[in-house]
């Protein structure tokens, strides 16, 4: 079944953007990557497609946060009326998550594996958190917390960064213990 240009396959247990839409984003991601500035209509036109597709293209979710915290810096509250008047220099990180658009959308057809899988009372439940200088996580009876290194302070991550690396140290450490779980 098609709705809202995805299809729906409850045989295959797969949603799929349709071909048309594929093409259609395709092309607003080509002219955007000739893009060197762009107003508040156009980031906001972009980022509902991105936005679209990564409800099938799961891993385009990560490609999308870059544009949505560009919208809320570039593009503060102060910009009432007529933003797509105002005009702001496209970051290179942004044109790079927009290459990354292009080059997957010309091999990957949106295909995307429905879970039936019940998620609700998962096997292992832990928590990590960080802040600029440093990280922790918790599970069942064990935690660990650190300060990080001048190495990652120097860079200035972005909190994001320093969030994912305190997901990536708890999976390091309990990994074993993960491993068959739902966590």
């Amino acid at each position: 079944m098609e709705f809202l240009g995805i299809t729906v396959d409850t045989v295959k247990l797969t949603l799929e953007v349709t071909s048309d839409r594929v093409l259609e984003i395709s092309l607003l991601v080509q002219a955007w990557l000739r893009k060197k500035k762009a107003s508040l209509r156009e980031l906001q036109s972009i980022l509902g497609e991105l936005h679209f597709v990564s409800t099938c293209v799961r891993p385009g979710r990560s490609f999308v946060s870059r544009l949505l915290n560009w919208l809320r810096s570039a593009y503060s509250s102060n910009v009432v009326g007529n933003g797509h008047k105002i005009y702001r220099k496209i970051p290179v990180e942004v044109q790079k998550d927009s290459l990354w658009w292009h080059r997957f959308l010309s091999s990957y057809n949106g295909v995307s594996m429905m879970s039936l899988e019940d998620w609700s009372s998962p096997d292992e439940i832990f928590s990590s958190d960080a802040c600029l200088e440093g990280f922790g996580a918790i599970t069942s009876n064990q935690y660990f917390h650190a300060v990080f290194p001048s190495d990652i302070t120097k860079d200035q991550l972005h909190i994001n960064c320093l969030e994912l690396l305190a997901i990536v140290v708890a999976v390091k450490i309990w990994g074993k213990h993960f491993a068959g779980k739902k966590f």
